[in-house]
């Protein structure tokens, strides 16, 4: 369709001279991408995520390491919100999103689905990202936090639940959560590919 430029203006949220817009339907598709080629199937649970640019690149990230299903908890940023889309480079289409009232919601899931449940967390009992051996694991669930309060307290008691660390500079606080995606992504595809 050609539009005018005056209306194109008007329905664009981006000043770009290259003047193209794709309308697209949203998959409502909730239910677990089981058809993948791989063996191994990752899901990534984001908690309270507030910062649309840490979704976007979040689930850019994991369309690009092969993550089909992403869950949200009810208070995560809006993935469709403009800025989101924007930051995920349209990557949005090719992820099954699903969200849940609370974080208790997907973990009862998770476990009820036979998922190894792995967290990011600073802890001193936190195992070294680059020490797992994630093969071991069929079906795997990745849960990162807020951004500025990461997971609550009683997520970090519960059993199955394997704490990871990604090792940095002491001196740092925390890896941004979006990094923190990429990095444990990262490694899950370099172990499954190479």
């Amino acid at each position: 369709i050609v539009v005018e430029d005056i209306l194109f203006n008007e329905l664009s949220q981006i000043n770009s001279e290259d003047k193209i817009a794709l309308i697209v339907k949203r998959n409502s598709n909730n239910a677990l991408n089981t058809s993948s080629n791989h063996s191994n199937l990752n899901v990534v649970l984001l908690n309270e995520i507030q910062d649309p640019g840490n979704l976007g690149t979040a689930i850019r990230t994991c369309v690009a390491f092969g993550v089909k299903d992403i869950w949200l908890t009810k208070t995560t940023v809006d993935p469709w919100a403009p800025k989101v889309i924007r930051a995920a480079v349209g990557c949005n289409v090719f992820v099954n999103f699903e969200k849940f009232d609370v974080l208790s919601d997907a973990l009862s899931l998770a476990e009820s689905e036979k998922f190894k449940i792995f967290a990011t967390i600073l802890d001193q009992k936190s195992k070294n990202l680059y020490s797992i051996n994630f093969n071991k694991y069929k079906k795997k669930l990745f849960v990162f936090g807020n951004e500025g309060k990461g997971l609550p307290l009683n997520f970090l008691k519960r059993r199955n639940l394997l704490k990871i660390k990604i090792p940095h500079e002491n001196f740092v606080e925390s890896l941004n959560v979006a990094s923190a995606v990429a990095i444990s992504l990262a490694e899950v595809n370099r172990q499954n590919k190479y």
